[in-house]
């Protein structure tokens, strides 16, 4: 129901999203839809898609084995040290969600940076994607059928 993109968007977004995969739901349309799904916003589906990363790696669950567990570096560094250095969290950092638009750096390093808002951010992601889109070549064939629908009326 928000009219715009901003914190009421987000929640609306983030709680449809969520309930909707909890439910088991195989499509979720509308993704972007504002105003009740009178209107729709890029910003929006930038965010929609961040909030998508997010519960896809929530829902993947927790893989509880040897190797993910790490007994044995912890054993052998002890609880005491550092692991960021290690052979196994380099080998196994990539696998958590990093999102493309959410900010976690410090208060100060975020208000050096421009102190952009979430859809400021979203804006830039979209203008990248469009300035990077490179169409694919249609296949001659489909192009005649298409052409060959659009011609019977």
């Amino acid at each position: 129901a928000s009219k715009c993109v901003d914190q009421q968007a987000a929640l609306e977004a983030a709680l449809t999203l969520i309930t909707s995969v909890q439910a088991g739901a195989q499509l979720i349309h509308d993704v972007g839809y504002m105003d009740s799904g009178v209107t729709s916003s890029f910003e929006q589906i930038m965010i929609c898609h961040e909030i998508i990363d997010w519960i896809k790696q929530y829902m993947r669950g927790l893989e509880i084995t040897e190797e993910t567990l790490a007994l044995d570096w912890v054993q052998k560094m002890g609880t005491d040290q550092s692991h960021i250095s290690t052979d196994h969290t380099l080998a196994h950092f990539r696998e958590d969600n990093y999102p493309d638009l959410l900010d976690h750096h410090r208060f100060d390093d975020w208000q050096s940076a421009g102190a952009s808002d979430l859809a400021s951010r979203a804006t830039v992601k979209i203008d990248e994607i469009l300035s990077s889109y490179q169409p694919k070549e249609m296949d001659e064939s489909v192009r005649k059928e298409l052409q060959t629908i659009i011609d019977r009326d």
